[in-house]
């Protein structure tokens, strides 16, 4: 089953990619536009649900349901089903995720989103290829992947589109759309411009026009638990994902009103 809502797998298998900063911001930028959004923590770690509501528990008992875990946030229109640390040592031991006592499967989380009052869906996908991406990869209809302007980076995403072939999700494979979003530009650096045109050499239309700026607001909004557009609503970083969320609702074809 396909979910109705617009969905997105953030997914890269080199940690401290942006993955977080990217699914916490696109939805932070999509509920400023009217749109709601839920955010799908499927890391361990757990960024994106410390971002948007800190250490507070996001525990759920035994036997609940997986509509139920789902917690509103301080961002109007932007709701967050949390990750649970509890069961980081078996994140990737099958099919299925454990979570204190509770297991839900890919047709459990499709249920929500087909029933689900959101219009856009961010799964925040953990740095490996294992149960959980997979689990993302099976309820999402696009990747969404964010790479830094470094030479390291570039190389990385070759690999992990090599691995992603062999999971049968690659670019051409799975039904899975493919964007590419360049993060950490710094527009005065000569390194960041070399990378750019790199990008787009070998990925085309696969690299989204917009880029995300370095910019150190973007490293505070965590601390205070709210998405860019609304920490710093006339920072570059809030710009730079309000126009990601116009390009790629744009090229659905798809607005939003303001």
């Amino acid at each position: 089953m396909q979910p109705r809502a617009l969905s997105f797998a953030v997914l890269n298998h080199k940690g401290g990619s942006c993955k977080s900063t990217t699914a916490v911001n696109l939805a932070g930028a999509m509920a400023e536009r009217g749109l709601r959004a839920l955010v799908i923590d499927l890391d361990p770690q757990g960024a994106a649900s410390y971002w948007l509501c800190g250490e507070g528990p996001h525990r759920t008992t035994p036997g609940t349901g997986v509509s139920a875990r789902v917690i509103a946030t301080a961002a109007p229109g932007v709701d967050l089903l949390p990750a649970s640390p509890a069961d980081e040592a078996r994140a990737d031991s099958g099919a299925g995720l454990e979570e204190d006592g509770w297991a839900f499967s890919a047709g459990d989380l499709s249920s929500l989103l087909e029933q689900g009052p959101w219009d856009v869906a961010i799964a925040d996908c953990p740095p490996t290829l294992g149960a959980r991406t997979r689990l993302a990869l099976a309820v999402t209809r696009e990747l969404l992947v964010p790479v830094e302007a470094h030479v390291l980076a570039v190389r990385g995403l070759a690999q992990l589109f090599t691995a992603m072939v062999r999971l049968d999700c690659g670019p051409r494979a799975g039904g899975h759309t493919v964007r590419v979003v360049a993060c950490r530009v710094d527009r005065r650096k000569r390194l960041s411009g070399e990378v750019l045109e790199i990008l787009r050499a070998r990925l085309g239309p696969q690299l989204l026009q917009t880029v995300i700026r370095e910019n150190v607001q973007l490293a505070e909004a965590p601390s205070f638990h709210a998405p860019i557009t609304r920490y710093a609503p006339g920072s570059p970083g809030a710009s730079d994902y309000r126009k990601l969320a116009e390009e790629l609702l744009a090229a659905h074809g798809r607005g939003a009103p303001e």
